[in-house]
């Protein structure tokens, strides 16, 4: 695959704490992301309004996924979708929901973006397993098994991206073909990450051959010795 074509499959996790720490990071990455997520970090510490200032000015062709995860009743996600429609024009492209906020609060919040920008619901997340998500969604289905009944909830209320771990890449393309995976919690592959939590995780190459859609990639690139080899080494 050539690179042009990995840079677009991929979102570089800026999940930084202030605003040197980014210019720091963006300034060694070459070639520039065409793709970036935000996470609470920049958002909390400097606020949506300048996080988008400092996207504009460095990385201005990059499209954005503010993963914000809205979590709530219907009402108040959606009026906090309507709100962000402000920043469709500084490169909001996509903003992350959870799945299980119940069908409802899903199909309000996608009436909400007026079709400016996407939804990426979120389904399980990678770090959990075994007994943590037991504690959770309990012991009647298997991880994999509830991913892909919020796949299903989410491909019903007209949303087209579902963020999940590579583990259900496979059967989530047979079994709702029409949702574009969105795979965080990428590890190996020759990038490591010390004190790691993430669990359901997989290689960049192993997710981007069953996906066919986009990998989320953060700390082995800001956390490497060298982020701009790191990032070189996930284009080749």
């Amino acid at each position: 695959m050539k690179e042009t074509a990995l840079r677009e499959r991929i979102f570089v996790a800026l999940d930084l704490a202030n605003e040197q720490a980014l210019r720091d990071l963006l300034s060694q990455l070459d070639p520039k992301p065409l793709k970036v997520k935000i996470g609470y970090q920049l958002v909390y510490a400097l606020g949506l309004a300048r996080v988008f200032a400092l996207l504009a000015e460095l990385v201005p062709e990059a499209q954005v996924f503010l993963d914000l995860k809205l979590h709530d009743i219907p009402n108040t996600m959606a009026e906090g979708v309507q709100a962000l429609k402000q920043y469709h024009q500084l490169g909001l492209k996509y903003l992350s929901v959870h799945a299980s906020a119940g069908r409802e609060a899903l199909l309000r919040s996608q009436d909400a973006t007026g079709g400016l920008f996407d939804l990426a619901a979120v389904s399980v997340l990678t770090s959990l397993e075994g007994s943590e998500y037991t504690a959770v969604f309990g012991s009647e289905s298997s991880p994999e098994e509830k991913v892909l009944a919020l796949a299903a909830l989410v491909s019903s209320c007209g949303i087209g991206h579902l963020v999940c771990s590579g583990q259900e890449l496979g059967r989530l393309r047979l079994a709702c073909p029409s949702l574009v995976p969105i795979t965080p919690g990428i590890r190996g592959g020759g990038v490591a990450v010390l004190g790691d939590d993430q669990r359901r995780s997989y290689t960049p190459r192993e997710a981007l051959g069953l996906s066919g859609g986009y990998l989320v990639i953060g700390r082995p690139i800001y956390g490497a010795a060298d982020p701009c080899v790191a990032w070189r080494d996930l284009l080749v």
